[in-house]
């Protein structure tokens, strides 16, 4: 009986060596001199009418105008942020709008993933142009939701989506990440692809998100891939690319599918995947402090859709991408891939709360 005990003891962990491979933090715990962390602050909350989730997949903050906003039930809210009070909502006329960006009152840009369209709305809800994407690649990548801003720059719409699954058939050419749209022309091109990690196959779904900040002052794109613990640094123009080491002391590895990208994987095995491993989220640009920061989220219990949440960590990198820092949070609200925001007073980082605000817990970076 024992050795039966035995026996069935190595098979079992064969199998668990066998079905994930390991793509491992090379400085794991590694870190080094951290003089940097997150202090929370105070809670901040604004009012949702009856009509209005506080769960919702786009937002942005928009300095220039000081108000947030987020796209919710096809309407985009928009709020003052100093007096924390709601002073436009537009209606959205699109089918699935899943990104946008506030430019101006006379310019909204949204990407509507069903019809595969760029529009331009005014602040009345009015559609002003609409533009067709159509697709040069086979995975022409669209954005599902607001991760990735959209930049808009001398007449150049540049936007960032993902692939939703796994295909044997990718390549440098058909897996690439990066759109940009010519607004007079109409030309479409795209750029960069996945990293080189994605060559292995990781179940899709949210392990293949993209996401990524822009610093407009250096015209610099900076990608954050879930498995990856390198970043990419992408410039505007001439798309010339770097790699810089932003890996979590929290994260020992991230590990995908030891399977063939041919093999069909149910839904709940993706989220499975995801949710009891490692990866990587948002990678946002403060540039009141000139820093940038990761979030890493911390692998969990699978409890079923949708009972699950990770916790997060948020990695602190200079303006040369150094680690000068890292701070772990706790378990933000479900919508914290969407929702967390920086501005002039700090980092956003959204709460569980009631239905009728959407709350935030401010953190602030300081020396240790």
């Amino acid at each position: 009986m024992r050795c039966l005990c035995i026996i069935l003891f190595f098979i079992s962990a064969l199998y668990s060596c066998s079905e994930y491979g390991e793509n491992a933090n090379p400085y794991y715990e590694d870190s080094g001199t951290l003089k940097y962390e997150l202090v929370d602050s105070l809670s901040i909350e604004f009012p949702l009418d009856s009509i209005t989730s506080h769960i919702f997949t786009a937002l942005e903050y928009n300095d220039k105008l000081g108000v947030l906003s987020f796209l919710s039930n096809r309407r985009i809210l928009i709020y003052d942020y100093k007096k924390r009070s709601l002073i436009n909502a537009i209606n959205i006329q699109s089918s699935f709008p899943s990104s946008y960006t506030v430019v101006n009152s006379d310019s909204i840009l949204i990407i509507d993933y069903n019809e595969k369209k760029l529009i331009i709305y005014d602040d009345k809800g009015n559609i002003l142009n609409s533009f067709e994407l159509f697709p040069k690649i086979k995975y022409a990548p669209l954005p599902i939701n607001r991760i990735s801003p959209i930049v808009l720059k001398n007449g150049i719409v540049t936007f960032w989506g993902s692939m939703a699954g796994e295909y044997s058939d990718e390549d440098g050419m058909n897996r690439k990440i990066m759109t940009t749209f010519n607004l007079q022309s109409e030309d479409i091109d795209y750029y960069i692809p996945y990293s080189d990690v994605y060559k292995k196959n990781w179940g899709g779904g949210l392990y293949r998100w993209i996401y990524s900040d822009y610093n407009e002052l250096l015209d610099l794109h900076v990608v954050s891939f879930p498995a990856e613990h390198y970043i990419y640094t992408i410039s505007g123009n001439e798309k010339e690319v770097h790699k810089y080491y932003a890996g979590s002391q929290s994260i020992d590895a991230t590990y995908y599918l030891n399977r063939s990208k041919d093999i069909p994987i149910d839904s709940d095995l993706k989220i499975r995947h995801f949710v009891e491993n490692h990866s990587y989220s948002r990678i946002l640009y403060d540039k009141y402090r000139n820093v940038y920061y990761r979030i890493a989220e911390i692998k969990s219990n699978y409890e079923g859709i949708p009972g699950w949440q990770k916790a997060i960590s948020v990695v602190i990198l200079n303006d040369k991408f150094q680690i000068i820092g890292e701070t772990f949070i706790g378990k933000p609200n479900l919508n914290s891939r969407y929702a967390i925001f920086v501005n002039e007073h700090g980092l956003h980082i959204p709460q569980k709360s009631d239905e009728n605000v959407l709350k935030y817990k401010l953190f602030v970076l300081c020396v240790k």
